[in-house]
């Protein structure tokens, strides 16, 4: 029954996310996932949410929370892959989840493997030439 309350609750702010309400939906995933901390869909929605809001610290938080409750969860990988790759600056660690999530199996994946296979080869390119990667960065255009 729990369950079943929380896939509820998660269809709500899920309707927030889409709507674009993101401080509605940020709310009623913090809700859920106090009253529901075991709820992985829940955590990763969360995460979701706080990136969309530049929170990166938070986001990073709630996708290792839903990692930690289902090790093999592909999106939260794939999220904290991007995380990785794009704020942190870490193509090591960014690998290491993308291989995860890549290596995950399931129907309905090959968008978010598609997308990890083009992080990974961002990462696999940052990881062997990092000085031409930091003077692009830094050349005006």
């Amino acid at each position: 029954m729990t369950a079943q309350i929380s896939r509820v609750k998660l269809g709500v702010c899920l309707r927030a996310l889409q709507s674009g309400d993101l401080v509605r939906a940020r709310a009623l995933l913090e809700k859920l996932v106090v009253e529901h901390p075991e709820d992985e869909a829940g955590w990763n929605a969360l995460g979701a949410v706080r990136y969309e809001q530049g929170e990166y610290l938070a986001a990073r938080e709630a996708f290792e929370r839903c990692v930690a409750l289902a090790p093999r969860h592909p999106l939260a990988h794939a999220s904290l892959g991007e995380l990785a790759l794009r704020i942190e600056h870490d193509a090591s660690r960014a690998k290491t989840h993308l291989m995860v999530a890549l290596a995950a199996d399931g129907a309905g994946l090959e968008k978010i493997q598609q997308w990890c296979r083009v992080l990974l080869l961002v990462a696999e390119r940052k990881a062997t030439q990092p000085q031409a990667t930091s003077a692009r960065a830094s050349t005006p255009r």
